[in-house]
C-alpha cells in the first residue's frame, strides 16, 4: 500500500508540473533535491533529515498586480514528494512568486510567497491528512544552483514549526 502512495504521489507531481508547464511557458525548470530540516519544538523528536525531489517551472506571466515590474520576478508552479518530520510521506504542490531583492555578484536573492497544498502521512499514528497554508522563504540563485529555504508556520505558540532547505538545478 506505502508503495502504491508514494507511486501515486510521484505521479500526480509530475503531472500537475507538467500541467503548469503546457499552462504557462515554463522560461526555466527545475529539480528540487530536498533533504534538511530545524524543528524549533526540540522535544518531539522529529526527523531532520526530509530527503525528497521534485520539479519547479518559472514562468514569467504579464501579470504586474502579482508580479511587478521586475524583469527577474517569476511565478512558480513546483510539486515534490519527500520524506517528512514523522518519517512518513509528504506531497506539497505549491504555486507562488520570486521577488528579487538584490543581485550580489553573479547570484540573486529572492524572496519566496508561496500558497501549498500538502499530503502527510504520519506512520505512527496511521493518519494521512492534507493540510494547506502560506509558506514564505528565501532563494539565492548563482548560475544553475539554487539554495532555498522555506518557512513553515505554525499555530501553536511557537510561530514556526519548521525551516526546510533545498537545492533547485535549473535547465
Amino acid at each position: 500500500m506505502k508503495t502504491r502512495i508514494i507511486r501515486l504521489s510521484v505521479t500526480l507531481v509530475f503531472s500537475l508540473t507538467a500541467f503548469s508547464t503546457a499552462a504557462f511557458a515554463c522560461n526555466e525548470t527545475s529539480l528540487n533535491l530536498w533533504g534538511l530540516s530545524y524543528h524549533p519544538d526540540r522535544t518531539k523528536g522529529y526527523n531532520e533529515q526530509n530527503w525528497g525531489a521534485g520539479v519547479s517551472c518559472y514562468a514569467q506571466p504579464d501579470i504586474p498586480w502579482l508580479l511587478g515590474t521586475g524583469r527577474d520576478n517569476r511565478l512558480v508552479f513546483e510539486g515534490d514528494a519527500m520524506l517528512n518530520s514523522w518519517r512518513g510521506l509528504m506531497v506539497p504542490v505549491s504555486v507562488g512568486a520570486n521577488y528579487r531583492l538584490k543581485t550580489l555578484g553573479g547570484c540573486k536573492l529572492y524572496f519566496v510567497a508561496a500558497m501549498t497544498v500538502a499530503y502527510y502521512n504520519n506512520p505512527v499514528t496511521k493518519v494521512g491528512e492534507v493540510d494547506w497554508g502560506p509558506i514564505p522563504g528565501m532563494s539565492l540563485g548563482c548560475g544553475a544552483v539554487r539554495t532555498n529555504m522555506m518557512l513553515v508556520p505554525s499555530a501553536s505558540r511557537v510561530p514556526l514549526a519548521v525551516a526546510i532547505a533545498s537545492i533547485s538545478l535549473v535547465f
